[in-house]
């Protein structure tokens, strides 16, 4: 810069603009030298003129690109194209004044170069230790969350086994009460097959009974009718015996005669006895019968009321049983749903715990890395003393005579960049307005 100072002093701010286009450039091409490159490409080269020259056409483009290559080896150095645009030759730049004192030049430089490598390493440092930090907080808030949703799950899970015990409870309740039901019903159907065995008895008893009564009657009905038919025949026979006498005559009358007085000289009083006697046992025996049809009736209604009761009984007893079944069955599941909940809850609260101890640590981390953050950027209280050295080598320089102007501008413009990469509040200079160049006192005003 020193070769062209008289060209671009007072607009040091292009040089400096092409230099970062080339590193930007480099950067994006093959090689991907970047500050430590010196040229550029064809294609690179082409596109650096088409975006600083944009004055130039196409053609003037190419025309200026085989211009610039002075060494034809078909890339662009920066020297080629500041030798082009200002129109010089190599021989006025390697002729140019460097300045009278080189050693202390170089060690501002070097200076320069020292504080711009510390400032680097402390930058990256620090973004990559501030990206660590961003993480962690973000891993700390994911983790809040996680935590959160755990404790939300083991309030949920603890209210479901809360629930599900309560469940238990109830299903052992309904279940013992069935049972009861169950047993109690068992026993009034025991009791009532025995009713019902004994009304059956007491039924086939009045049954035999009344048979025994019905076959007696018969018998004396049949003795009664018996007589009835003797009766009958004596009178029939009397009557038979008076119509041959009044219609007959001569013997056939008197042997009527003679055979009717014979016949009613026989005694009917047995006869008659027997059939009154025979006549009061049947009206005696069908007054029993009656009596004790109406005991077999009365047996026979009660026994089926008692087996109507005994299938009630045991309709209700396959009820029960299949209701104490389904009950069973309810208070099964009942307690396999509290005992997996009750599973499902201590491994929710050790998940908890686990998420607990997570977030002290990813906490205790983070802690680390803010102390980390806080003792890097406690550097730049040194990288400030070492500007303030670099800028005093300066000085010195500018002091001793046939100060090299473009170097001075440069470095003093590195410093100024350099200054511009610090916080807010170590910045020395205000970066709100652009740099400038004093050239009579040889340092930056802003």
């Amino acid at each position: 810069m020193n070769g062209f100072w008289d060209e671009v002093k007072g607009e040091g701010e292009k040089f400096w603009a092409w230099q970062k286009k080339f590193v930007e450039l480099d950067l994006l091409g093959p090689d991907r030298k970047g500050e430590n490159g010196n040229e550029l490409d064809q294609f690179w080269s082409a596109k650096f003129l088409e975006d600083m020259d944009k004055a130039i056409t196409s053609k003037e483009r190419k025309e200026a690109l085989r211009m610039i290559d002075q060494d034809n080896n078909g890339k662009m150095a920066l020297i080629e194209y500041l030798l082009w645009k200002y129109k010089k030759n190599p021989e006025e730049i390697a002729n140019a004044a460097q300045g009278e004192n080189k050693e202390a030049l170089a060690a501002a430089q070097a200076q320069i170069a020292k504080v711009q490598e510390a400032l680097n390493d402390v930058l990256a440092k620090l973004e990559a230790q501030k990206a660590a930090l961003a993480a962690q907080k973000e891993a700390v808030r994911k983790q809040e969350e996680a935590l959160e949703q755990q404790k939300k799950l083991v309030a949920e899970v603890q209210q479901a086994v809360v629930e599900a015990t309560a469940a238990d409870a109830e299903a052992k309740r309904a279940l013992e009460q069935c049972q009861a039901a169950r047993n109690a019903n068992a026993e009034k159907l025991a009791q009532q097959k025995i009713a019902v065995q004994e009304s059956t008895s007491a039924l086939m008893k009045a049954k035999a009974e009344a048979d025994a009564l019905r076959a007696a009657e018969a018998e004396l009905q049949a003795a009664v009718d018996a007589l009835k038919k003797e009766e009958e025949a004596y009178a029939a026979k009397i009557k038979a015996f008076e119509d041959i006498i009044a219609t007959q005559t001569g013997m056939k009358q008197a042997k009527a005669k003679n055979e009717l007085a014979q016949l009613k000289s026989e005694d009917p009083l047995p006869l008659r006895r027997a059939k009154i006697t025979a006549e009061a046992a049947v009206r005696k025996h069908a007054k029993q019968t009656k009596i004790a049809e109406a005991a077999e009736v009365e047996a026979k209604a009660k026994k089926e009321a008692l087996e109507k009761v005994e299938k009630e009984l045991e309709a209700t007893q396959r009820e029960l049983e299949a209701k104490e079944a389904d009950l069973a069955a309810k208070k099964q599941a009942a307690a396999e749903k509290k005992a997996n909940l009750e599973a499902k809850q201590a491994e929710a609260e050790a998940k908890e715990r686990e998420l607990e101890r997570i977030k002290e640590e990813l906490v205790q981390k983070e802690k680390e890395l803010e102390q980390a953050v806080a003792q890097l950027e406690a550097a730049y209280v040194q990288l400030n003393e070492e500007m303030a050295e670099a800028e005093k080598q300066l000085e010195e320089i500018k002091a001793e005579g046939g100060t090299p102007w473009g170097a001075v501008w440069w470095m003093q413009r590195e410093l100024f960049e350099l200054d511009s990469r610090l916080p807010t509040s170590k910045m020395k200079w205000d970066h709100s307005k652009p740099f400038e160049f004093n050239e009579e006192i040889g340092r930056a005003h802003v």
